[in-house]
């Protein structure tokens, strides 16, 4: 069970990065916490009803087989997807400054 948290968290790692570069700066924070409670609503709550009828029906391969096919719609997903532009200019100087004090500062 320790050995598999490797893995597991290897893939955390860069995960956070990968999602939010797929929104633009100014709906980043918006999109990657809409994307986040969707996925758990969309494919995190039937899954245990989904694996309960498998299993009945079909025994316990076919749960393994659930998710052979819930990881390759996430690996096609994860293919096709890119990284957003980001519209924001990154060597102007910040605004804030001057727009309280009337005074660059």
């Amino acid at each position: 069970m320790v050995v598999s948290l490797i893995p597991h968290d290897i893939q955390y790692g860069p995960q956070a990065a990968f999602i939010a570069e797929s929104f633009p700066a100014d709906v980043r924070y918006s999109g990657t916490a809409l994307g986040s409670q969707l996925a758990s609503i969309i494919s995190g709550g039937p899954a245990p009803i989904i694996a309960t009828a498998l299993a009945a029906a079909f025994g316990p391969t076919a749960v393994g087989w659930y998710l052979v096919a819930c990881a390759v719609v996430g690996g096609a997903a994860a293919a096709v997807l890119r990284t957003a532009p980001d519209p924001l200019p990154t060597s102007s100087p910040p605004t804030t400054a001057i727009a309280r004090s009337g005074q660059p500062s």
